[in-house]
């Protein structure tokens, strides 16, 4: 399984949170698995963003479609993003 990890800062959480909800890149169509997102303890408008997918392929794919995204976001609203696609290679759960 391969995933993009997305980081960035953002304006107003919850304005991003609505962005993100009504799915500029198409989730579904665009092959993400899953996602999960977290927030900075020191800073809550610091996001990460972890979504799933099948292969690395479409993971890249995906970033690629995130980026105009970004782009076209409102001032403020998405900060200093920065995308990479990764795959797992060990998890141990304790």
């Amino acid at each position: 399984m391969a995933h993009v990890h997305a980081e960035f800062t953002v304006g107003d959480y919850a304005q991003w949170k609505a962005m993100f909800d009504s799915d500029p890149a198409g989730r579904k169509e665009g092959g993400v698995r899953s996602y999960q997102i977290s927030r900075g303890v020191q800073d809550p408008n610091h996001v990460l963003l972890d979504l799933s997918f099948d292969d690395a392929s479409t993971a890249e794919a995906f970033l690629e479609r995130l980026k105009p995204v970004w782009a076209s976001a409102p001032a403020g609203a998405i900060q200093n993003a920065t995308g990479v696609v990764v795959e797992a290679q060990d998890e141990v759960q304790l």
